[in-house]
């Protein structure tokens, strides 16, 4: 469940969204405000959105002790996207993780968000190494309709 309950006032890039994990605040979507890294993961995500296809950034998320990661966001340029038998116009966003300094871990999540509204409309997730949230699993949107 991904439910978008509109953008903080004089933040447009700074979705208030419910998901599985709760209630909070995500820069596009993609990543909490308040997760690590979110200080450098804004301001690369805004390049890489506003950048055009191929445009790419990445950056180090310092988390706990061992959890340490190189995150980089790639512009994978438009796509049209149909669900329940409507057309969306949508961006193809793919963030790779890699582990540094002794983390295996290793994944690409490619996400397509409504161009409009920024709604993830799909997510494949590859696991190449490490422990995985759903590894090389595909989720698709079955339905879009306003929260009431």
């Amino acid at each position: 469940m991904n439910d978008y309950l509109g953008s903080v006032p004089g933040i447009p890039e700074l979705c208030r969204m419910t998901r599985a994990d709760g209630t909070a605040e995500f820069y596009y979507g993609a990543w909490r405000s308040d997760w690590p890294g979110a200080g450098q993961a804004y301001p690369a995500i805004r390049a890489v959105v506003n950048g055009g296809t191929g445009a790419r950034a990445s950056f180090v998320t310092r988390s706990y002790s061992g959890l340490q990661f190189t995150d980089s966001f790639v512009n994978e340029g438009a796509e049209s996207i149909t669900v329940d038998g409507r057309t969306y116009e949508a961006l193809k966003l793919a963030h790779e993780r890699e582990g540094i300094e002794g983390n295996t871990y290793h994944s690409v999540i490619t996400s397509w968000r409504d161009v409009a509204t920024g709604i993830n409309l799909k997510t494949v997730e590859r696991q190449i190494s490490g422990q995985s949230y759903g590894a090389n699993t595909t989720w698709h949107a079955v339905r879009v309709e306003p929260l009431r």
